[in-house]
């Protein structure tokens, strides 16, 4: 192992020990703080639905380390459902904190108004005839009830507390830390010889094809491939890594419903973007239709102008036309494509794709106005055939033959062999003059000349 890779292991090491002490050490600012666990005791919630019978639909929950035990929902004298629920809770956490306490201490008593559900001499919670009737149960059934589950909860709660687990979650912290630097170290080893492999074989990469047009060559069709492959190492590094931290934050009491909280936001993340993706699948096949019959139509466009570009193949249509009008059709039949595919794109009704669309578009037509000018005296001096590549002329005071005809400049090489290249909308607001324009025909060129003796 070299130095830079020892370095790369001391630092992750080193922070996945910071991390794990951070657990371990500050439980409780992340148990109060940060997960919330015990915020049911300071701000007590109260939620109500329709029907009063039903203990699992009204009430405010009694909750140790976060864990529902049960639901307080009647009201005694002045004291709210959310006023007795935080109070049983901060009793119920006292006892369980307390090891000295016996489970078993935990006992139901009856009594003729109430039935009281108490630790030693410790009284934790009154059940009341209202609490019954809201449980459909008699008192003496909800109580023994109750108090089975907080000797349940309070049971629980100093297994997870307790020493032995704490320690044994510590040895599977460092357990999972050396499984993920081994597989870590295999992942990068794996991949490395995959991209040694792809290295050797890349001369026979083939490039990437659609008939004569070639899309990528053999040597971006391999990067491509490097790039993928780095791509799914980094994904499933991060996958791995989020694995480990969901394993080691679920060993410890404080940080189980920081780790459970991960996994539960990790596939709701997973499982809205799948849900999105088959909601928007017809109108992905809606778009995928839409390209497949414009990539014909232009097939077909192309096919019409090759065939109107032949010499002579229609007398009212000049085989100069040919290639520019395909280049306007092949331009609006794009442009008539994106707009019928424009409401099926996802997030194409949303105000912020909207928004953003719209200031494109200001953006374009402030800064493309002379670009438009040039492009509109491009295709008209195209289609009224002023000059051809090829001819000599004269535009304002440059004279020479016109090397390059495009719809936005034209660009002409003079006697001294110096090219000018001059915009379109120039090219149209002047007088051009064409001295090859009658070379083909049976009418002579009269060249003027001064003789001087």
């Amino acid at each position: 192992m070299n130095f830079n890779s020892r370095n790369q292991l001391r630092w992750f090491f080193a922070i996945v020990l910071a991390i794990f002490l951070l657990t371990v050490s500050i439980p409780g600012a992340v148990s109060q703080s940060s997960l919330g666990i015990e915020t049911p005791i300071e701000n007590p919630i109260e939620t109500t639905i329709d029907n009063p019978i039903d203990n699992r639909t009204k009430g405010t929950p009694v909750r140790l380390a976060g864990e529902e035990i049960f639901v307080v929902q009647a009201q005694v004298g002045s004291f709210s459902a959310a006023e007795r629920a935080q109070a049983v809770t901060q009793r119920v956490k006292v006892i369980a904190a307390d090891t000295t306490i016996p489970i078993d201490a935990v006992k139901v008593r009856d009594q003729q108004y109430f039935t009281t559900i108490e630790a030693g001499d410790q009284l934790l919670f009154s059940v009341t005839d209202e609490d019954a009737k809201f449980a459909n149960q008699t008192r003496s059934q909800l109580a023994e009830q109750d108090a089975s589950k907080l000797r349940a909860a309070i049971r629980q709660y100093r297994q997870a507390h307790s020493t032995q687990t704490l320690v044994f979650g510590a040895l599977y912290a460092v357990i999972a830390t050396i499984a993920l630097l081994i597989l870590l170290r295999l992942l990068r080893h794996g991949f490395n010889r995959v991209l040694a492999w792809r290295t050797t074989r890349e001369a026979f990469a083939s490039p990437l094809r659609i008939r004569r047009f070639e899309l990528l060559s053999s040597s971006q069709v391999a990067l491509l491939l490097t790039r993928i492959v780095k791509l799914i190492r980094c994904a499933v590094g991060l996958a791995l890594f989020a694995l480990y931290l969901t394993i080691v934050l679920s060993l410890f009491p404080w940080t189980k419903r920081l780790g459970a909280a991960i996994v539960a936001n990790l596939f709701i993340a997973i499982g809205g973007f799948w849900a999105g993706f088959l909601s928007y699948l017809p109108n992905l096949f809606i778009v995928a239709f839409i390209a497949i019959v414009t990539y014909y139509i232009l097939r077909f466009a192309k096919l019409l102008f090759q065939q109107l570009g032949r010499d002579q193949a229609f007398p009212w249509f000049y085989p100069e036309w040919a290639e520019p009008t395909h280049r306007l059709a092949t331009v609006l039949i794009t442009a008539l494509a994106a707009v019928v595919a424009f409401p099926y794109l996802p997030g194409a009704n949303s105000p912020a794709f909207q928004g953003v669309s719209l200031f494109l578009g200001l953006l374009v037509s402030l800064g493309s106005s002379s670009a438009i000018s040039n492009i509109v005296a491009g295709v008209i001096l195209i289609y009224t055939r002023a000059f051809r590549k090829g001819d000599r002329i004269k535009v304002g005071d440059a004279i020479g033959d016109v090397v390059e005809k495009t719809l936005l400049v034209t660009q002409l090489r003079t006697i001294k062999n110096v090219v000018i290249t001059i915009p379109n909308s120039t090219v149209l607001n002047n007088q051009v003059i064409n001295y090859s324009a009658l070379s083909e025909t049976e009418t002579p060129l009269i060249l003027h000349t001064t003789i001087t003796l």
